[in-house]
C-alpha cells in the first residue's frame, strides 16, 4: 500500500521557521505511514519553498526518518507543474508542447473520429482550466 499523491505545506515568517516546521510535518506523516503499515519511499518526496526573493545560502536539510529530502524549483502535482516563483511559465510550455503534438496528429489524419475531439484534446485543454 502507497499514499501517493500526498502534499503538505507550511507557511513561516523565516526559512528556518518554514524548514523547522517542514521537519515536524515530515516526522508526523512518517510515523503516520508506519503506523497505518504503508511504505514511505522519502527518495520520491519533494520539498520546494515558495517565495518571491531568491533563495540565498545552503538550506537546512528535512529529513523523513534517516533520509534527507531532495529541495526542487519544480515539479509535477497532480497534473500540473508547479514552481517556485508560482510564474505558471513551465507549466504553460509543456501544454503548449503537447496540444502542438495533438494539433500535427490531427493534420495526419484523413478523418476525424467523432470520440478523438472528446478524448484527447477537449481534455488537454480544459484541465485545469479554472486555476
Amino acid at each position: 500500500m502507497y499514499a501517493d499523491d500526498t502534499t503538505a505545506h507550511v507557511v513561516g515568517n523565516s526559512i528556518d521557521e518554514v524548514i523547522l516546521k517542514l521537519n515536524d510535518v515530515a516526522e508526523q506523516i512518517h510515523s503516520w505511514c508506519i503506523k497505518n503499515k504503508l511504505t514511505v519511499h522519502a527518495k520520491e518526496s519533494k520539498i520546494m519553498i515558495l517565495q518571491q526573493r531568491r533563495l540565498i545560502g545552503p538550506l537546512l536539510p528535512v529529513k523523513m526518518g534517516q533520509n534527507c529530502l531532495e529541495y526542487v524549483n519544480s515539479e509535477k502535482v497532480l497534473g500540473i507543474n508547479i514552481d517556485e516563483k508560482l510564474s505558471w511559465k513551465e507549466h504553460t510550455d509543456k501544454v503548449v508542447k503537447s496540444m502542438s503534438s495533438k494539433i500535427c496528429m490531427l493534420k495526419r489524419l484523413k478523418y476525424l473520429p467523432s470520440n478523438m475531439l472528446e478524448e484527447t484534446v477537449i481534455p488537454a485543454t480544459t484541465y485545469c482550466i479554472s486555476v
